[in-house]
């Protein structure tokens, strides 16, 4: 008996094991699973509108504690109080000047329409050729300024010599016993130049009258100037020397009133050189 019990027990197992399944299968099929049903209709955990105290701490948790900006967009607009002195710097920043100052854009216009000669300028200066010229120009200005002057002043001046006909005219002057009516008739004709020379003339023979000088036919005005040395008369005779070459040799021509001046320097030497 007990052989037969156990000589079925594997198929009585089998049976067994064929019943759970298919009791299994009918439960499953009117009973669907509770899992997946929890998380279709479970909205506890999407629903963000409803959970204010859950919104709340999730805004405390995005603020930057550094900064004090929220990383997300915020749902109202917050109004922020700017400082006065903030505002008077950005209004007198002149980087700001075309937003802050209306009449930016009326001075901008002359600007531009004067750009075009500015930069011509800039340009034309900015050549090293051009820059040259120009120095070149001012220091010849400048020269012949310098020349002018010492012309006018007879500074550092160093009459030539003679040429022979001259010293032939002027020995022949010097030798005629007639040059104060030379003079005259010069002055009648209102030739002044003339005049002046037979002035100078007369000079050079007082000198050499006097032995003050030795006339010399090669000699020069300033040579004479020389040998007068410190004579009383040295300084009037070295004006009239200055004021006869600048007349004669400098073809000038006097007027009236300044050739009355020169004659007047003349008087007053041979009244020095007579005392």
């Amino acid at each position: 008996m007990k052989n037969s019990f156990l000589y079925n027990l594997p198929g009585k197992a089998a049976i067994l094991t064929v019943m759970l399944l298919a009791s299994h299968c009918a439960i499953s099929q009117s009973d669907p699973d509770s899992t997946l049903k929890e998380v279709v209709i479970d909205s506890t955990v999407f629903n963000f509108e409803e959970n204010d105290e859950y919104n709340d701490e999730y805004e405390e948790q995005q603020v930057d504690t550094g900064t004090g900006f929220s990383s997300r967009v915020p749902d109202t607009v917050v109004l922020r109080e700017v400082p006065d002195s903030t505002v008077k710097r950005l209004k007198e920043d002149k980087e700001f000047e075309y937003a802050n100052n209306p009449e930016f854009w009326v001075k901008e216009k002359p600007r531009e329409s004067q750009k075009g000669v500015g930069y011509f300028i800039e340009w034309l200066f900015s050549s090293t050729l051009v820059r040259m010229l120009a120095y070149l120009l001012i220091g010849g200005v400048l020269l012949y300024a310098i020349y002018r002057v010492i012309v006018n002043n007879s500074l550092f001046y160093a009459p030539s010599r003679k040429k022979a006909g001259e010293m032939q005219e002027e020995e022949n002057d010097m030798e005629a016993g007639n040059i104060d009516e030379k003079i005259e008739q010069a002055i009648a004709a209102k030739d002044f130049r003339k005049a002046v020379r037979y002035f100078y003339i007369k000079s050079l023979r007082s000198l050499n009258d006097k032995g003050w000088i030795q006339y010399h036919s090669q000699a020069t005005n300033y040579d004479y100037l020389r040998q007068l040395g410190n004579k009383p008369a040295a300084a009037d005779f070295g004006f009239l020397t200055r004021a006869y070459e600048y007349v004669w040799y400098g073809e000038f021509e006097l007027s009236e009133l300044q050739f009355e001046f020169v004659r007047e320097n003349f008087d007053k030497f041979f009244k020095a050189i007579e005392a």
